[in-house]
């Protein structure tokens, strides 16, 4: 069942990694580079998903942090090919 989202959730848990041991296994997609952040972000809507993190540094990302839902270019070569990933509200 589909439903539309906000896009508006709160920080549940972050961990930054540092080492980063997997390559993407799509090629069209740009490997991640160490380090980032992944976080647990309880949405509005209901669902709780995990999800990188952009713009925001590990000081700035207490339990409870606002944050909301952004588009980040992943393409190798495809402008287009975004994923969706959260940031701090501001």
């Amino acid at each position: 069942q589909a439903i539309a989202l906000s896009g508006k959730g709160k920080l549940m848990s972050s961990a930054t990694v540092h080492l980063h041991a997997a390559k993407s296994a799509n090629p069209a997609v740009k490997p991640l580079t160490a380090p980032f952040t992944v976080g647990v972000i309880r949405l509005e809507d209901g669902p709780t998903i995990r999800t990188l993190i952009v713009g925001a540094r590990d000081k700035e990302l207490a339990p409870g942090t606002d944050m909301v839902a952004t588009f980040e270019p992943v393409g190798a070569e495809d402008p287009a090919l975004v994923d969706l990933r959260f940031t701090p509200a501001r």
